[in-house]
């Protein structure tokens, strides 16, 4: 049995699912995105006011929770929040989101993940989430909640912060970071770094191989 994180085995086992020995752990494979500079990035999506930008981008919907993101947003006016992807609570979240954040529903994920300095994902629940790896191959420091394999994306303390799901510890590990550039910049680049290394597609081609010929 192949997953794509500890987290999920361990989740399967703990629904009876399979036994320990017989999962084995194979990460995605991403390719980096085609990003572009930041400041041309954020002229397309037409966003004029200076500061830092923090990201979310994923399916708006329940158990991504943008409602709570946008709470966040409220929390933190002095940062610019952008919403990125569609769903059923698309219509809420623009009605809900304060002035300091814009919603574009579906956009390009290359153009939106460069005009960031910071990617937040408030999920309920995940997989291994590719869009947070994507990020960190662009070299932009994640904050997150710790559900499924998150913390095996995101490394806390190191490449980003990885909390629970409370508003209050997500806005400390933004403001951490907004508050500090030199960590920032620090984490960014050590994201860029891990997943490198360990979402390579090479990495997980050759997993497979290793996996097929051990059986």
């Amino acid at each position: 049995l192949i997953t794509v994180g500890q987290k999920v085995a361990d989740e399967l086992l703990a629904n009876e699912i399979g036994h320990p020995t017989q999962f084995i752990n194979i990460p995605p494979g991403v390719n980096p995105l085609k990003t572009k500079p930041k400041d041309e990035a954020r002229q397309e999506l037409g966003l004029t006011h200076s500061g830092p930008v923090i990201g979310w981008l994923a399916r708006v919907t329940g158990v991504k929770n943008p409602l709570l993101a946008a709470e966040i947003a409220k929390e933190i006016p002095n940062a610019t929040f952008i919403f990125g992807g569609s769903g059923n609570l698309l219509d809420q979240l623009k009605k809900i989101a304060p002035l300091n954040s814009k919603v574009f529903g579906w956009v390009e994920a290359a153009t939106f993940i460069s005009a960031c300095d910071i990617i937040l994902s408030t999920s309920e629940n995940e997989g291994m989430p590719v869009a947070l790896i994507e990020a960190q191959l662009a070299g932009k420091p994640v904050v997150a909640t710790n559900v499924g394999s998150t913390s095996e994306v995101v490394i806390n303390n190191q490449t980003g912060f990885v909390t629970s799901k409370n508003k209050a510890e997500l806005i400390t590990a933004i403001n951490q970071l907004l508050h500090n550039p030199e960590t920032l910049e620090k984490l960014g680049k050590n994201a860029a770094t891990h997943a490198l290394e360990a979402f390579a597609p090479s990495t997980m081609i050759n997993k497979h191989i290793d996996l097929y010929k051990a059986l």
